[in-house]
């Protein structure tokens, strides 16, 4: 089985369309979506369309459920922003006055984990989806393997590839290059990280997702990159009105 793994798009619409066009030229499987479709990105409602139409199963992100909490409870939305960065928090409001109702009961009927064929599908935190915390390294890593269902948890959120690992020696941590294949015993337990569509920041700008291919106990997971034309994207959000910011970071994948 084959399946592609797409995460972070947040709103960038020049960036999904290329990852898909390649997508579709591999075929696979399924295709799922680790959440945070919105945020930061000029076309909400475009992405989240295509993002229900291509994906097998899909989660909600932090932000993704940020924007259902503001829609659903306006009177708490101090509370609400308080849990994003300054930045992310002008984003999330943008968002929430440039979404359209259809947008946000799409958003609104995913969950928050999924158990799927041995694969444990969450945004950032598996067994905790709520904790929104970052699985940057190892020690974080080791708080959260062994709350994985299955052989695997598929996370996103920090918008940078990567393989956690729990076998009889021990703990490890690897950067996945772009198009490397790495193999995996399903005997072991992982973390794997696709990388951000979106909103790259391991200083590569190119769009990330990944692929991983199953059969008979073992598999192996490598990570895709697509350019796409982000001076596009920038442009849009500088138009919109959003931070200056977000635009200047495609550019540089940070």
């Amino acid at each position: 089985m084959l399946i592609a793994i797409l995460s972070d798009v947040h709103g960038n619409l020049e960036a999904l369309e290329e990852v898909l066009k390649r997508v579709r030229d591999i075929k696979p499987d399924a295709v799922i979506c680790l959440g945070d479709v919105v945020g930061y990105g000029p076309d909400p409602d475009e992405v989240t369309r295509i993002c229900d139409e291509v994906s097998d199963k899909a989660v909600m992100g932090n932000h993704d459920y940020g924007l259902v909490k503001l829609w659903s409870n306006p009177r708490n939305r101090t509370k609400i922003l308080n849990h994003f960065s300054p930045v992310a928090r002008k984003s999330l409001l943008w968002t929430f006055h440039n979404t359209s109702e259809r947008t946000i009961n799409t958003i609104a009927r995913l969950g928050l984990e999924i158990f799927w064929k041995d694969l444990h599908i969450v945004h950032a935190s598996p067994g905790y989806p709520l904790d929104w915390q970052y699985i940057y390294d190892i020690a974080r890593a080791r708080m959260y393997m062994g709350y994985v269902r299955g052989w695997a948890a598929l996370v996103g959120h920090t918008h940078v590839p990567a393989i956690f690992s729990r076998t009889m020696r021990g703990m490890t941590h690897v950067v996945p290059r772009p198009f490397e294949e790495h193999n995996l015993s399903t005997d072991d337990i992982h973390i794997l990280n696709p990388g951000s569509v979106g909103q790259p920041r391991d200083g590569d700008p190119r769009a990330s997702f990944g692929l991983l291919e199953i059969r008979r106990g073992r598999a192996k997971f490598r990570i895709e990159r697509t350019e796409y034309p982000l001076e596009i994207t920038a442009e849009k959000i500088r138009r919109a009105g959003l931070p200056e910011e977000l635009a200047a970071r495609l550019f540089i994948g940070r």
